[in-house]
C-alpha cells in the first residue's frame, strides 16, 4: 500500500512510552463519556442491529449502553462503562454465581456410572444459548466450566473464604493444584515448547441413535525422550481438570507425536 518501514533498532523510548499510555488512557476516558452520553435505544431496536452487517459509530455505542444498563438496571455513567470492561464483568460475574451455586443431585446411568450435574442456572444459560443460536458449533458450553471448576474444588474454596476461613497453602486440594503444576518439571521435561492438537470427531451414539463426541490428542514435547514423555502426558492427562470433566461422555485417544 505504499507504506514505508523504517527500523528503530531494539531500544526502548520511556518518553514515547510514557506518551502513548496517556494517549491510550485519555481515548479509553472519552469511549466512557461517549457511551454514556449515547441516546437510549429499545430492545427492539437493539436485537434488530445485531443481524446488521455494518453499524454507524454512533449506533455502536447507543448498543454497548443499551447492553450495560439492560445487563446492570441501572443508570449508565462513564464510570460503568469502565468497570463493565467491555461486558467482562457481567461474565466473571456470572462465572462467580455459577461456583457458588449448588450442584444438583448425583445421576446415576444405567450402567451404574454417577454424575454430578450442575446447577439450574448454568444448565438454563445452556439451554437458552442453544434455543437462540440453533446453528452453531461454538457454544459456550457453561455446564462443562462449572463441572472442571468444580471438580477442581474452587466451590469449597469460596465458601470456605467467604466464612472467614484461613488459607494457608497447604490444603490438600491446593497441594494438588500445585502437583499439576510441577508434573514435567518432576519428569526432568522442559514443556515451555509443548504442543497439543486436538481433532473432534461427531458421530453416532449406537445406544440411543443420537450424536456423541470423539477426540485424539496429539502431544509434541521437542527434544524429550518418548518414553518419559508418554509417562508425563499420562499422568498430566490424569490430573486435568478438563479430562475429568468429560470423562465417560466423550472418547479421548492421547498420543505423543
Amino acid at each position: 500500500m505504499g507504506n514505508t518501514i523504517i527500523p528503530l533498532g531494539d531500544g526502548g523510548d520511556e518518553s514515547t512510552s510514557r506518551w502513548m499510555k496517556a494517549a491510550g488512557i485519555a481515548i479509553d476516558e472519552e469511549h466512557y463519556r461517549k457511551v454514556a452520553n449515547a441516546k437510549y435505544i429499545d430492545r427492539r431496536t437493539y436485537t434488530s442491529r445485531q443481524h446488521q452487517d455494518y453499524l454507524k459509530p454512533e449506533e455502536v455505542l447507543e448498543c454497548e449502553k443499551f447492553r450495560i444498563q439492560d445487563t446492570y438496571g441501572m443508570s449508565v455513567t462513564p464510570e460503568l462503562v469502565e468497570q463493565d470492561d467491555g461486558g467482562r464483568l457481567i461474565k466473571k460475574i456470572v462465572a462467580l454465581e455459577a461456583i457458588l451455586a449448588a450442584p444438583g443431585e448425583m445421576i446415576t446411568d444405567d450402567q451404574g456410572r454417577e454424575f454430578v450435574p450442575p446447577p439450574a442456572v448454568v444448565a438454563e444459560r445452556d439451554k437458552s444459548e442453544r434455543e437462540r443460536l440453533a446453528i452453531c458449533t461454538d457454544w459456550s458450553n457453561h455446564s462443562t466450566a462449572w463441572l472442571m471448576r468444580h471438580r477442581l474444588g474452587l466451590r469449597a474454596v469460596l465458601m470456605d473464604l467467604m466464612a472467614g476461613v484461613e488459607i494457608k497453602g497447604d490444603e490438600a486440594m491446593i497441594q494438588a493444584f500445585t502437583e499439576f503444576s510441577k508434573v514435567s518439571t518432576k519428569a526432568g521435561i522442559d514443556a515451555s515448547t509443548a504442543t497439543v492438537t486436538c481433532a473432534v470427531t461427531i458421530g453416532r451414539d449406537p445406544t440411543d441413535g443420537g450424536y456423541i463426541l470423539s477426540a485424539k490428542l496429539t502431544v509434541a514435547l521437542p527434544g524429550e525422550d518418548r518414553e518419559k514423555s508418554e509417562r508425563v502426558v499420562a499422568q498430566a492427562y490424569k490430573l486435568c481438570p478438563y479430562s475429568k470433566a468429560i470423562h465417560g461422555n466423550v472418547d479421548v485417544e492421547v498420543t505423543v507425536a
